[in-house]
């Protein structure tokens, strides 16, 4: 092929929108090979037909497609591309960040949900309300938010949570279970995607969709439920109380208000 009859790298940026820098970077990894390199000037040259290499390299970057696979749908002659496989490939891609985008609008509802419900609590006042079923990582913790071991014993569980391929969710805090004169008390949080179907996880606690008893309160003292919530409780023998930083549309993260929850079992 004459040089007359190919394109400058300048005209194959201009005429498929794709920056001179990012065509070189195709040619670096090998996914876009210039027909002609001029020896003296160094400018790069390409047949008019590549022009279909470069947008099927751009459906590649536009539905996050890795480009180190691209070269998987190009011949070993480099004279064809399957767009079948491409178009297949690029739709489960597709269909997945579609998913991703549909937890991600659940998850945000769910904030919405916890802010509208922050705005019916007051301080040093008892309310009711039910809410949704939540699943928490839980790990045997004593003592407050505030302690300084805190920190420490959030990041260990956290890293766990990770390690176990679970999405956390934003709820970072204690739960404690009163069961007959007794307490068990843990660090927790939420996660998203845990399927209880599929796998039993000891350090899982499921709690179904329950009516609590909620107070805002400016301390860190979730074994203070006792003497709080005395008056709803005389007659269970089992229940639960969760204490998470309250979540308002205004968050002070330097100094948080807490939501202690309780409900029975």
């Amino acid at each position: 092929m004459k040089k007359q009859d190919l394109i400058s790298i300048g005209v194959l940026s201009k005429i498929t929108n794709v920056h001179i820098q990012s065509l070189r970077y195709y040619e670096k990894i090998g996914i876009l090979k210039p027909i002609y390199i001029d020896e003296q000037s160094k400018y790069r040259y390409y047949s008019f037909s590549q022009i279909r290499i470069v947008e099927a390299i751009q459906y590649c970057v536009e539905l996050d497609i890795p480009l180190k696979d691209f070269s998987t749908f190009i011949s070993d002659s480099e004279q064809e591309i399957d767009y079948a496989s491409l178009i297949a490939y690029g739709r489960k891609i597709a269909n997945e960040k579609i998913e991703m985008i549909k937890d991600k609008t659940e998850h945000l509802a769910s904030i919405e949900q916890d802010m509208l419900h922050s705005k019916k609590c007051v301080d040093n006042t008892i309310i009711s309300c039910t809410l949704p079923q939540k699943t928490y990582y839980i790990s045997p913790y004593s003592g407050t938010q505030t302690d300084p071991m805190f920190r420490n014993a959030a990041i260990k569980l956290l890293n766990n949570v990770h390690l176990n391929g679970y999405k956390t969710g934003y709820d970072i805090g204690l739960l404690a279970r009163y069961k007959n004169n007794s307490i068990e008390q843990y660090v927790c949080t939420d996660v998203l995607n845990y399927n209880q179907a599929a796998c039993q996880d000891k350090n899982i606690f499921c709690i179904p969709a329950s009516t609590y008893y909620c107070l805002k309160h400016k301390q860190s003292g979730i074994l203070s439920a006792l003497d709080i919530f005395k008056a709803y409780l005389e007659n269970a023998s089992e229940y639960l109380v969760i204490e998470t930083d309250i979540f308002t549309e205004k968050y002070s993260y330097n100094n948080p208000s807490y939501e202690i929850r309780c409900t029975t079992l």
